[in-house]
């Protein structure tokens, strides 16, 4: 996993990196870091010359340039060889006419949340809110409960409300018993029984019309299922019934998520009672046009470019070229993040009224190039789920690097699980993990006395291009692992590979590295003015 436990010597648990304490601005593939006035190790990038750093920007324009015209082209050169029933009319009044619907999550969000039913719901629980925390500040969250109950009720079938009731009944009851074995048995079996296709699950679907659309929210909620029973059995008497359906049934979080953990839902959702400040509100209005400047930016993206609908068509997918492989590969990886920046950021938006902050949607890929910072700061909070219930309660690396493998290992597993219990999640979660291992192995030998002599040598720009190298390879191989979750079916994702590296050898693997390099060269000067933390946290939004 992206970060290990280590006791402080009050006896705290802190969260930090395996192979070195405390580092901030880090660089994962660098060792040498200059001490701080507090006795933290930062580092912080020499500087390229200015006509380098513009030759990586050129070839970045290029590059990105390039692959939105020449998706845009063999969209148009298959069109007529494409099923309809994954190109729906567009809005635009220019252009093919046609938009890319092969993409169900992205279907689903825009059906779910730009419904004139849903905005009206939005509306009413915003104004209803600071209402209710103007006048009856006492009883805010109890409107919030009452309120977001009631819009799910009215969304369900009368089936389903009784099988979610159900499953909630069970959830809380285990969470009274105190007993973390419980807790986790129940969730285990609660994922299994909407995960695993079984005579069960087929029976669910049947018995239970419209579970399936519930779906996503039913697994964000086992999650939070979990992180309350979990809370419970340390303090079983300090949380009740209400706190658990408050957290369970949040309503901007119910749906799409980000998860957040119970300890810090409560730490947010019970701050003082005041009315938002002008600051607060500015910062509202700021994520607002945000994100309908990222839900436009992919409707018309998807008008253009159908990189979803040629994993539907496969006889015209399997026989593109490597270069058109890539090309799609690349619009796969950006569309993805810009769809979940999305999915999370609007009900992230939508909880900034209650002044409960969610986790930051992720971190765009080809700003990332260590397998640790993307397991951190892609779905966050996924991330402090697996590191406080399951990576830190394992023993993390307070045993050596054998048990903090083993550790994020059972983390990995049990997330393959909950996202999709399907070979390309075993396989991507796999792959991911062994990554990890390796990287933690390549710093450990770069912390080495003669690493760092070796290093020492060299001129702040020429190391920077060393390390250059090395993260352009791990960033390449991070993109490729993540289009096994990506892209669906391993044969989608096998498709893929044989194309770009056995079909393409030796200049397709040449050409992305060096599309990498590049890319990690303008990573690395984006850190050096703005500092790690700043861009990996968004505090510059």
């Amino acid at each position: 996993m992206p970060r290990v436990s280590k006791h402080t010597k009050d006896g705290n648990k802190k969260p930090t990196d395996l192979t070195n304490n405390n580092i901030v601005d880090d660089d994962s593939m660098n060792p040498l870091r200059n001490q701080n006035t507090n006795g933290k190790k930062t580092f912080k990038h020499a500087a390229l010359p200015k006509w380098e750093l513009m030759l990586c920007f050129a070839m970045m324009v290029g590059f990105l340039g390039y692959m939105k015209y020449r998706t845009g082209v063999i969209s148009k050169e298959h069109l007529s060889r494409m099923k309809l029933s994954y190109l729906s009319k567009g809005w635009l009044p220019f252009g093919i006419g046609k938009i890319d619907a092969a993409d169900f999550e992205w279907l689903f969000f825009k059906w779910s949340m730009l419904k004139m039913s849903v905005v009206h719901e939005i509306l009413i629980y915003v104004i209803g809110g600071r209402l209710a925390e103007a006048f009856f500040p006492k009883f805010r969250n109890h409107f919030i409960l009452v309120f977001s109950i009631g819009v799910l009720t009215t969304r369900m079938t009368t089936r389903v409300i009784s099988l979610f009731a159900a499953h909630t009944t069970v959830a809380y009851l285990a969470s009274r018993t105190g007993v973390p074995f419980i807790v986790w048995l129940t969730g285990a079996l609660q994922v299994l029984s909407v995960e695993v296709d079984t005579a069960f699950y087929r029976w669910q679907e049947s018995a239970f019309p419209g579970l399936t659309l519930e779906m996503i929210g039913f697994t964000f909620g086992v999650m939070r299922f979990i992180s309350f029973g979990l809370e419970c059995c340390n303090n079983p008497k300090k949380y009740g019934l209400f706190e658990f359906l408050l957290y369970i049934f949040y309503y901007p979080l119910w749906r799409f998520g980000p998860v957040m953990t119970f300890d810090k839902f409560q730490l947010e959702i019970n701050k003082e009672s005041r009315l938002l400040s002008k600051q607060e509100l500015w910062h509202i209005f700021k994520q607002s046009l945000r994100h309908i400047f990222w839900f436009f930016y992919i409707e018309i993206i998807l008008h253009f470019l159908y990189f979803n609908a040629f994993h539907m068509q496969h006889d015209v997918f399997s026989k593109l070229p490597p270069g058109d492989l890539a090309v799609l590969a690349g619009c796969h990886m950006l569309f993805f993040q810009n769809k979940y920046v999305l999915m999370y950021g609007v009900p992230g938006v939508v909880s900034l009224f209650d002044r409960v902050n969610a986790p930051e949607p992720p971190l765009c890929p080809m700003g990332v190039y260590s397998f640790r910072e993307m397991w951190r700061h892609f779905d966050r909070g996924l991330h402090d789920m697996l590191m406080r219930y399951i990576y830190i309660p394992l023993g993390g690396s307070r045993y050596g690097l054998k048990w903090a493998s083993f550790s994020s290992f059972v983390a990995f597993a049990a997330m393959s699980v909950w996202h999709g219990n399907s070979a390309s999640h075993y396989a991507w979660a796999f792959c991911n993990w062994i990554a990890i291992q390796v990287e933690l192995q390549v710093m450990s030998l770069a912390w080495s006395p003669k690493a760092v002599e070796y290093q020492r040598k060299l001129s702040g720009p020429m190391l920077r291009r060393l390390n250059g190298v090395v993260a352009a390879i791990n960033q390449l191989l991070l993109s490729l692992f993540s289009m096994i979750y990506i892209v669906g079916p391993l044969p989608i994702f096998f498709i893929y590979f044989n194309g770009l590296f056995i079909q393409g050898f030796p200049w397709m693997p040449v050409i992305l590295f060096f599309f990498f390099y590049f890319n990690v060269q303008l990573d690395y000067e984006v850190q050096r003015r703005f500092t790690f933390e700043r861009v990996y946290n968004k505090k510059y939004l």
